[in-house]
């Protein structure tokens, strides 16, 4: 004997609920949203400080022990230049970020 395929449970509960509680689950539709969207942006602020604080304390190693060597003033050279790099390396550590997540 086969049987009949019924609707999703959400389907069904929609189709039974009164129109009051329509509302109620629209609200809880937009809370799985937002809860959804505070995940992505967590997610997108995680793996963008990963990758920019990896990135940036080799830069700064490598920068630090080059000045060293050469016996320059770290103030004057590591500070600058790790700074402005940075700045670029973040960028690219988020547009990175998003690509992961497929945003």
């Amino acid at each position: 004997m086969a049987t009949e395929l019924s609707p999703p449970s959400s389907t069904i509960r929609i189709l039974h609920r009164k129109p009051a509680r329509l509302h109620t689950l629209k609200l809880h539709t937009h809370t799985t949203q937002k809860a959804f969207m505070r995940w992505l942006l967590v997610n997108i602020a995680l793996i963008t400080n990963l990758i920019s604080f990896l990135f940036i304390t080799m830069l700064s190693f490598a920068v630090a022990t080059q000045t060293f060597k050469y016996r320059l003033d770290p103030d004057n050279f590591v500070i600058p230049l790790v700074t402005s790099i940075a700045d670029f390396g973040a960028t690219l550590a988020l547009i990175t970020a998003l690509r992961i997540l497929n945003v």
